[in-house]
């Protein structure tokens, strides 16, 4: 049957397994108690109306049957319902049947997909491999630390507001360019590129909180020219991000803990904010340059493809890369 069809009919009421291995046990009480009763009849030689003599045998062994058993139960049940609302280890419990709370305990497999459907899919990013390396979420101060090694490497940094600034700016988009290319790449160099494809490569859009203690700062920091080329200025500030995929927002939110964070994306551009240059005595406060990318084009996520990719060309070396991600099965026999 379709699901369509299924859906016409009336719903089912839900029985527990208990209450249906107490229904088999009284119907072989039942059938016990009838068969003692016939035996008694029969040993007494079924003498005038022996119908009679069967029933009284009945209600005689009808205490073998536990009636009180059935209210028993449902009083039992009732305070476990009552139990699971109040537990304060699962908050926000709701018991919609109060008749089947047991089976919870037989419970051994809880099948379900990625949609949340049967929970809240909240993830988080625990273990990256770089190389022959692997990072946890407890080693990311390590990984920011190559971020930071690498940017400094680079001369990203520099007041991008003098002239001074613009010429630096200028350098570090050659040396930037010169980075990306087939020589071989050391750690902290590895540990960015990783951080700028899974901040570039998703359908993520970022928003940032609002905090009176950082608007005025952002007033006089944010908006700095980034079309021309040369690195951009923003203030540090939460931000809060959204996606249909709970995956996409776990890995943003890891990049944006190592310092490389999905500051703002429109339909042309992404702006990559580099918190990891801000100084650990600012507390994580404070203004922090930023990399723009201008957004070439989009191939999205299939069933088909099983993977989903993005081309953009980076404002500051004016490099184009191709940045795609997927299942594993597809992606090894890209890579």
């Amino acid at each position: 049957d379709t699901r369509a069809a299924m859906n016409t009919g009336h719903a089912k009421t839900k029985v527990g397994i208990l209450d249906s291995e107490v229904n088999l046990m009284s119907k072989i009480l039942f059938g016990v108690t009838l068969a003692l009763s016939l035996a008694m009849v029969a040993l007494d030689g079924f003498k005038a109306v022996w119908y009679i003599t069967l029933f009284r045998f009945l209600i005689l062994f009808s205490s073998i049957i536990p009636i009180s058993l059935r209210v028993n139960l449902d009083m039992g049940k009732s305070f476990y319902s009552l139990a699971i609302e109040r537990d304060a280890e699962i908050p926000g419990s709701v018991v919609r049947n109060s008749m089947i709370p047991e089976e919870l305990g037989r419970i051994e497999y809880c099948l379900t997909d990625k949609t949340g459907t049967l929970t809240r899919n909240e993830m988080e990013m625990k273990r990256i491999h770089i190389g022959v390396m692997a990072y946890t979420s407890e080693t990311s101060d390590e990984v920011t630390r190559h971020v930071r090694t690498y940017l400094h490497d680079r001369g990203i940094g520099a007041d991008s507001g003098s002239a001074e600034g613009g010429a630096a700016a200028s350098r570090t988009g050659a040396v930037l360019a010169k980075s990306h290319g087939k020589a071989r790449r050391d750690m902290p160099q590895r540990v960015f590129d990783i951080a700028e494809a899974l901040a570039l490569c998703h359908n993520v859009t970022p928003a940032a909180e609002d905090t009176a203690d950082v608007d005025a700062a952002g007033d006089a920091a944010d908006g700095a020219p980034t079309h021309d080329g040369r690195l951009g200025v923003a203030v540090a500030r939460p931000m809060a991000y959204q996606a249909s995929s709970p995956d996409e927002v776990a890995l943003v939110k890891w990049t944006e803990q190592i310092g490389v964070v999905l500051a703002e994306r429109t339909l042309s551009s992404i702006t990559l904010r580099l918190d990891a240059l801000i100084p650990a005595s600012q507390g994580g406060h404070g203004t922090a340059p930023t990399l723009a990318y201008d957004i070439l084009h989009v191939f999205p996520f299939t069933s088909e493809s099983k993977r989903m990719g993005i081309i953009v060309r980076c404002r500051t070396t004016g490099e184009i890369h191709f940045v795609q991600k997927g299942a594993d099965a597809v992606m090894a026999r890209i890579v």
